[in-house]
């Protein structure tokens, strides 16, 4: 982006924190200006103009009223049609929000589930935040972009505009499907350490401990391992299986308990 459209674009969001200081509660304007920088930084001066600085300060000021309080661990998620009179802003399409732990796959496993749901996404605002929250999970700081700190925890936060949804009991089935997806990126997450080391573990009995096949499929077989776990492979699942012979023909049969 050249600097004119940069300065336009600041300006832009100055506006925006203007506006949203005027609606904002008293605890949401604590962590405003910090906020809302970092909410609309990565969005493109096009998609700025081209909705109403009162309905992007709306959008960010309940995004942030949203984010208040988190248990730790835990995800938030809404869907909603917005409504000027309930929610001070307003938008032709349906929203769905996300406060999560910043974890990869996000935005990929957000957009899988919407795709499902034969949606198309308009606007994808993702900030990624570093705060800080209480024992009991309210927001007690939002530190500005670059900013770190011991104590802080990295917050992804998803506002996306899809095709409207005029029935709102869709949006249950929806949200179902997304907390569900979540849940799935938060368990591949947890264990993807594991997966890689079991991957590397596996490709050195290769080496100490190789099956009766010819070296050259062993060896093939060790470089796709090694291979897979530098960083060319994205782990979501493990299984271990027993070969077990049969007069006809081999099966593999699940080891209990291994995933």
């Amino acid at each position: 982006m050249d600097q004119n459209a940069s300065d336009a674009r600041q300006r832009v969001i100055g506006q925006i924190i203007e506006c949203a200081r005027e609606t904002a509660s008293a605890e949401c304007r604590s962590h405003l200006d910090s906020f809302i920088w970092q909410y609309y930084r990565n969005i493109s001066l096009e998609d700025l103009k081209k909705r109403d600085v009162d309905d992007l300060a709306g959008a960010a000021v309940g995004h942030l009223d949203y984010a208040l309080t988190r248990r730790p661990g835990k995800p938030k998620a809404r869907i909603f049609n917005p409504e000027a009179e309930k929610d001070g802003w307003s938008s032709p399409h349906t929203i769905v929000e996300i406060i999560n732990d910043d974890m990869p796959f996000l935005v990929d496993s957000l957009g899988m589930v919407i795709n499902r749901h034969d949606r198309y996404i308009h606007l994808t605002v993702h900030p990624v935040i570093k705060v800080r929250r209480d024992a009991g999970g309210r927001l007690v700081d939002v530190l500005p972009n670059g900013e770190t700190s011991d104590d802080a925890v990295t917050e992804s936060l998803i506002h996306v505009e899809i095709d409207r949804i005029p029935e709102k009991s869709a949006f249950r089935v929806i949200l179902g499907d997304l907390l569900s997806s979540l849940e799935d990126v938060r368990l591949s997450c947890q264990d993807w350490s594991a997966m890689r080391s079991k991957c590397l573990e596996i490709s050195r009995e290769l080496v100490t401990n190789p099956p009766p096949l010819s070296a050259e499929i062993v060896d093939e077989s060790r470089a796709l391992l090694e291979w897979m776990e530098d960083d060319h492979f994205t782990f979501l699942g493990y299984r271990e299986y027993e070969l077990v012979k049969g007069e006809d023909f081999d099966t593999l049969k699940v080891v209990p308990d291994t995933g």
